[in-house]
């Protein structure tokens, strides 16, 4: 089949589900609840991180996600730069993370002064590989005192941040038993995750520290924002202070106990979460009917197939995807630009860290199977408003 005729033919399938003459990639869905919740903290004046809706919105999140604690926070990356610090992240140490992800993870350890060290992801998913993991850290690492050292560099490997991919789940247990033999802390990276579940647990509370985002393209949103889930309560007391820019409880002469961050999330983004978080069920039932719809209209087509939740899995459905066959490749640029010539807007995923200009020189691993899979994905139009 021809290039251009399959992106019509695919196009014009999918237009069947959406009926409409443009199509966004992800759009939040804002209802005048959500109006009516920002304009009543508009009202009271307590607009910043000091107003108790920020409480009040943490307090829902560990309902919802059955974490004992969540600290909210600016943005999903302030959330990563501050679970690295409460996960015990040096200077000089070097951070395990999947080449295809979002930058936030690897400007993040910069921020620490840390090392991003790029691992590879499996041959038709874009989660870890487990094994090609296990003997790569076999085959570079020693042991010192106890501490994973990079026998390549010298340095040690302190982290692992483990990305749950577009709100689909990796194998998280697998990296479990896998950084318990090394002595690595694992970053749970649920930043796409909100509403997404494995064996009943919420995605981000498998391990010691996760993280959320609500940026303005995510499942639910505070306009910008982000959180950090943990049952311990001495990280979630440690990232609290660190985000309230270190300031001394209940100092009135302005003294600070360290080097703090800004990143306490304000009242008024937190207000948006709360009524986001009372239609979270609504917009996942949407979501998960818009990927039943393109499971449908697309078993037709041989040459891709829809990422799915496999056994055990609830999936979000943050961004539904598809995976071009491997022999196919050529494909992703056509269909996209097909796409987003007749607006429906759609994109590649990630280009992987190791490519970005200021990211090429830090340590990587093999990544035949990264450097594959990015020509091989695409992320469909996948707002829940799309077909309500």
């Amino acid at each position: 089949m021809k290039k251009n005729f399959f992106s019509k033919t695919l196009f014009y399938e999918i237009k069947k589900i959406i009926k409409h003459d443009e199509a966004s990639l992800h759009e939040p869905m804002i209802k005048n609840d959500d109006l009516i919740s920002i304009k009543n903290c508009l009202k009271s004046g307590y607009v910043s991180y000091k107003s108790n809706l920020v409480e009040s919105f943490e307090k829902k999140l560990s309902s919802y996600t059955k974490s004992k604690y969540a600290i909210a926070t600016s943005t999903g990356t302030s959330a990563l730069h501050l679970s690295y610090l409460c996960q015990g992240v040096k200077p000089n140490d070097e951070i395990l993370m999947p080449s295809i992800n979002f930058v936030a993870a690897a400007n993040a350890a910069i921020y620490c002064n840390a090392i991003p060290h790029f691992i590879d992801v499996e041959e038709n998913f874009p989660a870890i590989d487990c094994l090609k993991l296990e003997n790569y850290l076999k085959q570079n690492t020693s042991f010192r005192k106890g501490i994973c050292i990079n026998i390549n560099t010298k340095r040690t490997i302190r982290a692992l941040v483990f990305l749950h991919p577009f709100g689909l789940v990796g194998n998280i247990l697998k990296i479990k038993s896998l950084c318990k033999k090394f002595n690595i802390k694992i970053i749970e990276d649920a930043a796409e995750s909100i509403g997404s579940f494995y064996k009943g647990k919420h995605l981000g509370t498998f391990t010691e520290v996760g993280v959320l985002s609500f940026n303005g393209n995510k499942t639910i949103t505070t306009g910008g924002g982000g959180a950090i889930l943990t049952s311990n309560k001495k990280i979630a007391e440690h990232a609290k202070f660190l985000s309230t820019t270190a300031k001394k409880n209940k100092s009135l002469n302005f003294e600070f106990d360290a080097l703090g961050y800004n990143y306490r999330m304000p009242g008024l983004n937190a207000a948006f979460g709360i009524s986001q978080l009372s239609k979270l069920k609504k917009i996942l039932s949407l979501k998960r009917k818009l990927f039943k719809m393109y499971k449908i209209k697309l078993k037709r087509f041989n040459q891709i197939k829809l990422l799915c939740e496999r056994r055990q899995e609830k999936s979000n459905y943050w961004l539904i995807s598809i995976i071009l066959d491997k022999k196919d490749t050529l494909l992703q640029k056509e269909i996209i630009n097909f796409f987003n010539f007749n607006k429906y807007y759609i994109r590649p995923v990630w280009m992987p860290l190791h490519k970005n200009k200021h990211l090429k020189n830090f340590p990587k691993m093999n990544l035949k199977n990264t450097n594959l899979i990015a020509k091989r994905i695409i992320n469909l139009p996948s707002s829940p408003g799309l077909i309500s």
